[in-house]
């Protein structure tokens, strides 16, 4: 993962919650390479990675009101 430490991940995450659209906004940025880096991974192939990271950032999006903070 990137230089955001587990707590600042948290906080955005809240904020987010709460519907503050920069913390959205952050929170995708901050997380899309490390998604990106792992569906790679799984995928082996950079437009199939492509792929799965968006819709994978979707589901972020459109569930963090589901999300209760319980794993890390």
């Amino acid at each position: 993962m990137n230089s955001t430490s587990n707590a600042e991940l948290v906080s955005l995450v809240a904020r987010s919650q709460k519907g503050d659209r920069t913390a959205i906004d952050t929170l995708i940025f901050t997380i899309q390479t490390d998604v990106f880096k792992l569906a790679q991974r799984f995928l082996m192939n950079p437009d199939d990675a492509k792929d799965a990271t968006q819709e994978i950032l979707l589901k972020v999006i459109t569930r963090l009101s589901h999300f209760e903070g319980r794993s890390q």
